[in-house]
């Protein structure tokens, strides 16, 4: 097992909030945390239903698993 840091992504709120299962894994808290910023974005014409949060947690996963890195 490695340490990583997991993107977690909620769209909506209330009972129609869902969790993208889809997770991102990154070696960087930093970056993580850049790609949590961008992914809450919205443009346009924003609804409440549109409403994003993310956010990084500490994971491990186990070797091999794909990990975003900066190089």
């Amino acid at each position: 097992m490695i340490q990583v840091f997991a993107l977690v992504l909620y769209i909506g709120v209330g009972d129609d909030r869902q969790k993208i299962e889809e997770t991102l894994y990154f070696d960087s808290v930093l970056q993580c945390n850049a790609t949590a910023q961008e992914v809450a974005k919205r443009w346009g014409h924003w609804r409440l239903q549109d409403q994003a949060t993310s956010y990084c947690v500490p994971a491990s996963v186990p070797e091999g698993t794909m990990i975003h890195s900066i190089k």
